[in-house]
């Protein structure tokens, strides 16, 4: 039920002014968010791994492992199998069915991929946490006003998010699985150092 194949292309995309900074795109870490707003101050999209920008200094931007693994999976069922939800709410065994399968591959596609896949070859990464904040921290850090007219999307009301964490609460071999798959984006939230 839940293929994927990866899509390599993706690893590339990014943001850049072309001569100092890059910012590497990786999805469910405010990048609706980031694109609107790089893009604004005259930055453009390209793929680093095309245009060989490992060397410039990278923005990246880093949200808690479970927290954007959880997102990550409501975008992908969101995205890919929405016409189950309305099963998958009626019953139990249904869902129960669809999350031992997601649970076990757990790499399902790029919004579910580990945060340290896409930034895995930067040399000069500078880190932001994905809070509240960020939009403000990195126009300081950049020297840029804050547009507040750009937004991270959001999903409102109880959806695949919302079953997933209930899933994860009521399955401890699950939520051990998982945090064994985000030991890497955890290893590395924990210890870098954030502006």
């Amino acid at each position: 039920m839940l293929d994927y194949q990866y899509p390599g292309w993706h690893y590339g995309i990014s943001y850049t002014d072309n001569k100092t900074f890059v910012c590497p795109k990786i999805p469910k870490c405010a990048s609706s968010w980031a694109e609107q707003y790089f893009l604004s101050l005259g930055w453009v999209k390209k793929s680093f791994v095309a245009h060989n920008l490992f060397d410039l200094s990278a923005l990246v931007f880093l949200r808690e492992p479970k927290e954007r693994y959880i997102a990550g999976l409501g975008e992908f069922l969101n995205r890919q199998h929405d016409s189950l939800y309305p099963q998958a709410v009626k019953s139990v065994e249904f869902r129960n069915e669809i999350f031992r399968e997601a649970f076990d591959k757990l790499t399902l596609d790029p919004h579910t991929s580990l945060q340290t896949f896409f930034i895995s070859n930067l040399n000069n990464p500078i880190y932001f946490k994905v809070d509240d904040s960020l939009s403000e921290t990195v126009a300081s850090f950049l020297g840029t006003t804050v547009d507040t007219t750009f937004v991270n999307s959001m999903v409102h009301g109880v959806g695949w998010r919302e079953l997933a964490l209930e899933y994860l609460a009521n399955n401890e071999l699950a939520s051990k699985t998982l945090d064994s798959y985000l030991i890497a984006d955890y290893n590395l939230f924990n210890t870098v150092r954030f502006q």
